[in-house]
């Protein structure tokens, strides 16, 4: 089987029309019958497309999701089980599933690019870095980019240009104009090439900090805008209207979960999109965004957060050891919720927001925490 080198940023799925059209495979019926006959059938039938595409060019299947496949920014920020990408166990899972997931508009390519390349490599290819949700142009020749139809993942993109049409000229020429709306497309394109994901703790660590040094809403209780207040003030327009639809409810002062929820959700990931909005937002560059990012990880465990002052770092895990623990005549549910107050509190939270982000009384909280911290005191772990 001749079996091409995947070019640079390749996108998985053109990769795969490139390989069957390259070995005589054509039609529907055909190339559904790819995987399963000739040296296709050799591969573990177990193995997913993006395994078995990896097998073939001679990379690990972790090292081809990274370089050729959206997962680096589908799950660009995660809760739990941070992975590194080059790194990540090869079993599959409905989150490894969504690096084939692209952008909700189709696919989209760049006339010059596909010129290009198709002279310097002989064939144009899909680009991962086209397919960024709410990237409307390339970043290397600062042109917008062109809408093919849905089934032009089967053909290449010289061949699908001539039927693509152009996107909305309003709605490019205000997202190339607009300085948030092009951080949103650099923090895109910087997950997309992230090595691994990143923490909650961390995203929350740092977009906590800068929210109280703009003036912007970081904890509930707390008298100022939310961020999709500011981030529909400075996105208004078709883009917006067109992938964050959302941001339209906060010109009343509705709280839009999916982007508030960014700098306060430790145990929840949401999207992307909705994180390199609040980097946007927060941020003058994703540069300067992920320079605070990786210094956070110097202070945060991929599981949990280390508090910024090691002298006390004995007594916060006293309190979090103790503290669920010691709490009498509370269901399990409301242990967990109590729990998660404190973290907030000693995260810098007041008493006050703490018990209301988690909808647990202030007493109860300053019960759990008299309880957490009398066998520090007895034990001179205080100290």
């Amino acid at each position: 089987m001749n079996v091409p080198v995947p070019l640079p940023d390749e996108l998985a799925n053109g990769y795969t029309e490139r390989l069957l059209r390259l070995n005589g495979y054509s039609g529907a019926t055909c190339k559904s019958r790819a995987f399963s006959e000739s040296n296709f059938r050799k591969v573990l039938p177990q193995l997913s497309w993006i395994e078995k595409l990896a097998r073939f060019v001679g990379q690990s299947p972790e090292q081809f999701r990274h370089q050729h496949t959206m997962l680096p920014f589908n799950g660009a920020v995660r809760a739990k089980d941070l992975i590194r990408w080059s790194m990540s166990s090869p079993q599959r899972s409905p989150f490894h599933y969504s690096a084939g997931k692209l952008n909700p508009l189709g696919m989209l390519a760049c006339p010059q690019c596909a010129k290009e390349d198709t002279a310097f490599w002989g064939v144009s290819y899909w680009r991962r870095s086209h397919q960024l949700t709410g990237v409307v142009w390339c970043a290397k020749h600062e042109a917008p980019l062109m809408l093919c139809d849905p089934s032009a993942a089967s053909s290449l993109p010289s061949e699908a240009l001539s039927r693509a049409k152009p996107l909305d000229r309003k709605l490019v020429t205000q997202a190339m104009a607009n300085v948030t709306v092009r951080k949103y497309a650099e923090m895109c394109a910087s997950f997309l090439a992230n090595s691994r994901s990143l923490s909650t703790h961390q995203v929350v660590h740092c977009l906590q900090a800068r929210a109280a040094t703009l003036g912007i809403r970081a904890h509930s209780g707390v008298r100022s805008s939310h961020i999709s207040r500011v981030a529909l003030q400075a996105t208004e327009g078709p883009w917006q209207q067109m992938f964050f639809p959302d941001l339209a409810r906060a010109r009343e002062g509705a709280f839009v979960d999916s982007i508030d929820r960014t700098y306060s959700s430790r145990n929840v990931a949401y999207k992307a999109p909705a994180y390199a909005m609040a980097f946007a937002v927060f941020y003058d560059s994703a540069e300067d965004a992920f320079a605070d990012l990786d210094a956070s990880s110097a202070l945060l465990s991929p599981g949990r957060p280390t508090r910024d002052k090691p002298a006390n770092r004995r007594s916060h895990s006293a309190l979090r050891k103790h503290s669920v623990d010691r709490i009498t005549g509370s269901s399990e549910k409301v242990q967990t919720r109590i729990r998660m107050a404190i973290e907030a509190f000693v995260d810098g939270a007041s008493i006050a927001d703490a018990a209301s982000e988690q909808r647990v009384s202030e007493d109860e909280l300053r019960e759990a925490m008299r309880n957490a911290l009398r066998p520090a005191f007895a034990s001179q772990q205080w100290s």
